[in-house]
C-alpha cells in the first residue's frame, strides 16, 4: 500500500479545497423514498427488470403489416387511459375510490411483474401515466407517491360515448372538476390514442385484416405526440376523431363535450403552452384523487447524487469486495466525466484507523468505464441523464469499511462527493450476501397455482466472532399473474439459515444456508441477523426470473488497488488526525509546501 500527499499543485494556488456537493438529500434515507426514486428515474425494479422499456419513445404496441390500413394504438396512449380509468372511480362527495378499478388487460400485464413491498400497484399506474405523458413529448408532470391498494374496485364512473353531456358533467363533477375543466381533461387524455374497433364496433367501422391482431384503433388526431393536434384538428374542421364525427351520432360524446361552451375552452387550449400548462394541472390532480385518509408524498424529485441502491459487501472467488455505484444525474448538456478522474475512498471500521481517526483512509482509483443507462422518460423528459462509475474494492475483513465517499476531478478542480459531509455509511457488516454460493431454478408448471414457483438455495455470511440466536429470511411478493395470484395479493415467507460447513470458507466469515420456494415473479428478501440482542438486516434483496442477481447491473469493473492515503476532513463530524500521528505530520508537511509555493506564487503575481 501506498501512502500519498493528498495536496493538489496548480499554476494558482496549492490549498486543497473541494467544492462544495450539489446534492442535499442525505443517504441513506426512507427506503420507501429511495426505491420509488429509483423506480421513477432508473426505471428498474430491484431485480433490474425495465419497466419503462415498452413505453420509450412514444411507440407503438404492435406494428402492423405495411401494407394494411390497419392502425395500433401507442403503449403511452393505453398507460394513460389506464390511470384515467383508475381515477374514475374517485368520488368527491364522499372520498372514495381513486384506486384499482377499471383497465385495459395489456397495460395491466405490462404492470404487473412491478409492485413490491414499497411501490403499490396504485402509485405504479400514477408513474405509468407521467412516464407515458412525458414519452410523448408533453409536461412532466410533478409525481407525489404513497397511494394505497384497494381491496375491491370502486365504482365505474367512466362516461361512455352515448351518454349525453349532463351525464357526462355530472360524471366529471363527482371526479372532482367543474364542466370546463371537464373539456380540457378530455383534450388531454384525447391528445393521444383512438378508440378501439374490438372495445366499440359501433363506432368504428374498420376490422383488422393482419391475423395478430384482434383491434384496431381510429385515432384521435393525426400525430402521436402529446400537442395541440386534437384541439387544431376539430376547430379546422379537419379532425378524425371518431367521437366527433362518428356516423352514430349518439356517440359523438367529444363533439357535445368540446362545444357545449360554444368553443370558448377549445380556442384557449391551441395555444401550445395554454394547453402543456392546463393538462400537467389537470392530470395531477386527476392522478392525486386518493380516498379520504391517505396522505400522499411530497413529489420525488431525482436524487443529483447517490450510491447504486444495491451497494454493499460481498465474497465473490473467496474475497470479500464492497461493491458500489457512484449514480450521478446530471444535465444532458454537462460534458461527461472520465471514470479514471473519479476515486473511492473510505474509512476502516475496525482497528486503529477505525473512522480515519489516525488521519488515514483508503482510496481505488476508478477506471475510464462508465456505464450510461437509458434514463427513464420522465427523467428524459426532464433534460438529464444518468451516469454510473462502478467500483469494486477488496476489503480487508479485519478492518472491514465504515463509510465512504468520492472524489472526482474535473478540468482540475477537484469535488468531494460525501453526502453533504457526513459520507455515505455502510450500516452494517454483520450479515452479507454470498451470490457465488447461492441458486435458484424456476419449477416445472405448478398444476395448484396454474403458474410456476422458483426455488432457491440461498447463501449469507454472518462475521466471524458473533454467535447469533437467530438468522433467517423474510420473502415478500407483491407481484401477480391473471390466471392464478391477482393484485394486491401478497407472497410472505419467513424460513430460517442453518450453518453450513460445507461451503468453502469465506474471509471473516461463517456461512448459512437456507431453502425458500416462493409463487411470485420478482420476490425481494430481507436477510436478518439477531444476536446479543441486535438485529442487523440486509434489506429489499432482489431476485431476478429465476436466478438470484450476482453483480447488480453496472457494477461489473474489476477490483481496483488500494492506496493508503492521507485523510482529509470533509464538512462531517470527524476530526482531523491527532497533531501527532503520522498522517497528521504527512498533511502537515504538505500544507506546509503548499503554503510557501502560495506565498512564492503571490510574490512572483506582484513582481509582474
Amino acid at each position: 500500500m501506498i501512502l500519498l500527499c493528498l495536496a493538489k499543485i496548480s499554476t494558482f494556488s496549492l490549498i486543497l479545497s473541494f467544492l462544495p456537493a450539489v446534492s442535499a438529500y442525505q443517504w441513506p434515507g426512507d427506503p420507501r423514498h429511495e426505491a420509488l426514486e429509483k423506480f421513477i428515474y432508473e426505471g428498474t425494479a430491484p431485480n433490474g427488470n425495465i419497466f419503462f422499456g415498452v413505453v420509450n419513445q412514444c411507440r407503438f404496441r404492435t406494428f402492423p403489416d405495411p401494407s394494411s390500413n390497419d392502425k395500433s394504438t401507442t403503449v403511452a396512449a393505453q398507460w394513460l387511459r389506464f390511470a384515467y380509468h383508475d381515477s374514475a372511480t374517485f368520488n368527491i362527495t364522499d372520498g372514495t375510490g381513486g384506486n384499482v378499478g377499471e383497465g385495459m388487460t395489456e397495460t395491466q400485464n405490462d404492470y404487473r411483474h412491478f409492485p413490491t413491498k414499497y411501490i403499490s400497484n396504485a402509485d405504479i399506474i400514477a408513474i405509468g401515466a407521467v412516464a407515458a405523458v412525458a414519452s410523448c413529448g408533453g409536461p412532466v408532470i410533478p409525481l407525489r407517491t404513497g397511494r394505497v391498494d384497494a381491496k375491491s374496485a370502486g365504482n365505474p364512473g367512466v362516461p361512455e360515448p352515448d351518454q349525453d353531456l349532463q351525464t357526462h358533467t355530472e360524471k366529471f363533477r363527482l371526479q372532482g372538476f367543474n364542466s370546463t375543466e371537464m373539456i380540457e381533461l378530455v383534450a388531454c387524455g384525447h391528445t393521444m390514442g383512438g378508440v378501439e374497433s374490438e372495445d366499440f364496433p359501433l363506432i368504428v367501422d374498420d376490422r383488422p385484416t393482419d391475423p395478430f391482431m384482434s383491434s384496431t384503433s381510429a385515432p384521435f388526431d393525426n400525430t402521436t405526440a402529446f400537442d395541440t393536434s386534437v384541439v387544431t384538428e376539430y376547430l379546422n374542421g379537419t379532425t378524425r376523431n371518431p367521437l366527433v364525427i362518428s356516423r352514430n351520432i349518439t356517440t359523438r360524446s367529444d363533439l357535445r363535450i368540446f362545444s357545449s361552451d360554444g368553443n370558448v375552452t377549445m380556442n384557449k387550449l391551441a395555444d401550445r403552452n395554454v394547453f402543456q400548462s392546463r393538462c400537467a394541472a389537470l392530470l395531477e390532480r386527476m392522478l392525486n384523487s386518493v380516498p379520504k385518509g391517505v396522505e400522499l408524498s411530497e413529489p420525488i424529485e431525482v436524487i443529483p447524487e447517490m450510491p447504486q441502491s444495491s451497494t454493499g459487501l460481498q465474497i465473490v472467488n473467496g474475497t470479500l469486495s464492497f461493491f458500489t455505484s457512484l449514480r450521478l444525474a446530471r444535465p444532458t448538456s454537462d460534458p461527461s466525466i472520465n471514470g479514471s478522474h473519479v476515486s473511492l475512498y473510505w474509512c476502516d471500521r475496525y482497528g486503529e484507523d477505525a473512522d480515519c481517526k489516525s488521519g488515514f483512509s483508503n482510496r481505488i482509483k476508478g477506471s475510464s468505464a462508465v456505464v450510461g443507462l437509458q434514463p427513464s422518460p420522465i427523467l428524459h423528459r426532464s433534460g438529464k441523464n444518468l451516469t454510473y462509475y462502478p467500483f469494486q474494492a477488496p476489503i480487508d475483513p479485519s478492518r472491514s469499511i465504515s463509510r465512504f465517499w468520492w472524489e472526482m476531478d474535473q478540468n482540475g478542480a477537484p469535488t468531494r462527493i460525501d453526502n453533504n459531509g457526513e459520507r455515505y455509511p455502510l450500516l452494517q457488516d454483520d450479515i452479507i450476501y454470498v451470490p457465488e454460493q447461492s441458486s435458484a431454478t424456476m419449477s416445472a408448471p405448478n398444476p395448484n397455482i396454474n403458474g410456476t414457483d422458483t426455488t432457491m438455495f440461498v447463501v449469507v455470511g454472518v462475521r466471524e466472532g458473533i454467535q447469533p440466536n437467530r438468522v433467517y429470511l423474510e420473502a415478500l411478493d407483491y407481484t401477480f399473474e391473471p390466471d392464478w395470484k391477482e393484485p394486491g395479493t401478497v407472497t410472505n415467507i419467513t424460513t430460517e439459515f442453518t450453518k453450513n460447513a460445507t461451503l468453502p470458507i469465506a474471509p471473516g466469515y461463517n456461512l448459512y444456508s437456507a431453502h425458500v420456494t416462493v409463487l411470485g415473479s420478482a420476490p425481494t428478501m430481507d436477510y436478518i441477523l439477531e444476536a446479543d440482542g441486535k438485529k442487523s438486516i440486509l434489506p429489499y434483496m432482489p431476485v431476478s426470473n429465476g436466478a438470484l442477481l450476482f453483480i447488480p447491473t453496472g457494477m461489473t469493473s474489476i477490483p481496483g488497488t488500494v492506496e493508503r492515503v492521507v485523510y482529509v476532513p470533509g464538512n462531517g463530524t470527524t476530526p482531523p488526525p491527532p497533531p501527532n500521528s503520522a498522517a497528521a505530520r504527512a498533511l502537515g508537511g504538505c500544507q506546509y509546501a503548499s503554503l510557501i509555493v502560495t506565498i512564492l506564487v503571490g510574490f512572483l503575481g506582484l513582481l509582474a
